[in-house]
């Protein structure tokens, strides 16, 4: 079997500053598809408290937290010398509101609602301008006869395409990039649904692992994915 291809992490730290816990999710997701290292913070003061500990090489901001100031930060960011890229996110969308927030020191400004593969691109391209960045991870890999579309969160085998539930693309995904480390089902759920909508019980993440076997098998193959008892599930590598 193929070791995977799963794309490496590169240097690039991307912090996520976000009180919408799906919408955080899923940026968080999407980034680490590209290959990102992603933090998140569903306050603006814990994500500036993120940032001084660990300092990002781009911020995904939230214009608008209950008795915060985002612009007000990010202009005392500015002031203290600190270059960071910064994508401003608001439901604001006037001229005068994306000149604000350029004014003091967003690099980009994305309105709400707004296209995650908008914000992956954009992301991309700013961290191009300002950081260093090592070889492109690849948005395609192979695992067996497994072909992984990471950014389009897609698996096709044999150049048919799987019918693999949001759910379904993570848990295997979270597998392959284990590289064989057991995960349990609390860190399977905690990781594959947004925590506005994970399921109440553990033996939900059985259902689910137990639909994937059978779209991911053939009568020919060997088992993809394996229990290991008081461990959890495994990829088959």
């Amino acid at each position: 079997m193929e070791t995977p291809q799963t794309p490496e992490r590169p240097r690039s730290r991307v912090l996520v500053i976000e009180d919408d816990e799906t919408l955080s999710f899923l940026i968080r997701e999407a980034l680490e598809n590209m290959g990102h290292e992603v933090t998140t913070a569903t306050e603006l003061a814990q994500g500036l408290a993120c940032h001084r500990a660990a300092p990002a090489d781009l911020i995904v901001l939230d214009r608008m937290f209950p008795g915060a100031d985002s612009l007000r930060s990010l202009h005392d960011l500015r002031l203290a010398g600190d270059e960071v890229a910064v994508i401003l996110l608001t439901s604001r969308s006037t001229v005068e509101d994306k000149v604000a927030g350029l004014r003091e020191g967003a690099d980009d400004y994305m309105g709400k609602p707004f296209a995650i593969a908008e914000l992956q691109a954009r992301v991309q391209a700013l961290l191009r301008r300002t950081v260093k960045q090592p070889s492109v991870p690849a948005e395609i890999s192979h695992e067996g006869p497994f072909t992984i579309h990471w950014v389009q969160m897609r698996v096709e085998r044999d150049g048919r395409s799987l019918d693999l539930t949001p759910q379904e693309f993570r848990i295997m995904t979270l597998l392959i990039r284990a590289k064989g480390r057991p995960i349990n089902r609390a860190e399977l759920m905690a990781n594959a649904w947004p925590s506005s909508s994970r399921p109440a019980n553990l033996r939900t993440v059985d259902v689910y692992v137990a639909r994937l076997r059978s779209k991911l098998g053939r009568a020919s193959d060997p088992s993809w994915i394996r229990t290991q008892d008081g461990a959890g599930y495994a990829w088959n590598d």
